[in-house]
C-alpha cells in the first residue's frame, strides 16, 4: 500500500486515528496552517472525506498526495514561516537577523542563553503588531515561542501573542506543497 501526505489546516492537533505518523511536533500553543500527516492507507477520491469525519474541531484537511515510495518527510522539513501577533512586536522583530543574535529562556527547569542566529532565516515587521519570521525546526530548532517571550521580556510589550505556523520548507527552500507536488508528478 503507498503511502500518502495529507496536508491539514488549521491544526490545534495533529493526531488522525491509528497509523498515523505526525511530523515535526507544534510547540503547544502555536496555531498552524501548515501541518502535514503521513497516513498509510489505500488511496482512493473519498480518502480525504473519510479523514474529515476523523478530525476533531478545528482541523481539516486540504490535501492529499500519494507517494510512490515511503518519504521522511520530518527529516525533510527544516525551516518554517511563522506569523507573530503581539502588541508592539513590528517595532522589534528585524533585530532578531543580527549575526550572533542570542535569547535566554528556560529549558528544563534552567536559564539558558544561546546564540540562536544561525536558527534564524528571516524577520520581518508586517505592521505595528504583526511580523513574519522563518525559523529552524526540526532537530536543530527554534521554537517561536521562545523568541516571541524573549522580545516580550526584553522590550515590555505587554499583553498576549499569537503565533501561527503558516508554511514549511525543506532544505532547498521548496516549499512543501511543491516538493510533494514534484514527488507524486515523478519529477
Amino acid at each position: 500500500m503507498p503511502p500518502t501526505w495529507t496536508r491539514s489546516a488549521p491544526s490545534p492537533t495533529r493526531f488522525v486515528g491509528q497509523k498515523s505518523t505526525p511530523n515535526i511536533p507544534l510547540p503547544l500553543g502555536v496555531n498552524s496552517v501548515a501541518e502535514y500527516v503521513s497516513i498509510k492507507a489505500q488511496a482512493d477520491s473519498e480518502l480525504l472525506d473519510r479523514l474529515q469525519n476523523l478530525c476533531p474541531l478545528g482541523m481539516k484537511f486540504v490535501k492529499m498526495w500519494t507517494m510512490p515510495t515511503d518519504v521522511n518527510l520530518a527529516a525533510k522539513i527544516t525551516r518554517a514561516d511563522y506569523e507573530i501577533v503581539c502588541q508592539g512586536i513590528g517595532g522589534v522583530i528585524e533585530e532578531v537577523t543580527a549575526d550572533g543574535y542570542q535569547i535566554t529562556y528556560v529549558e528544563k527547569g534552567a536559564e539558558v542563553t544561546k546564540d540562536v542566529s544561525a536558527r534564524i532565516f528571516a524577520a520581518r515587521r508586517d505592521g505595528a503588531d504583526k511580523a513574519k519570521v522563518t525559523l529552524a525546526v526540526g532537530n536543530e530548532n527554534l521554537r517561536p515561542d521562545r523568541l516571541v517571550r524573549y522580545l516580550m521580556q526584553k522590550y515590555d510589550l505587554n499583553g498576549d501573542y499569537d503565533v501561527t505556523k503558516i508554511d514549511s520548507y525543506t532544505a532547498d527552500g521548496i516549499a512543501v506543497d511543491e516538493w510533494l507536488d514534484s514527488i507524486e508528478n515523478g519529477k
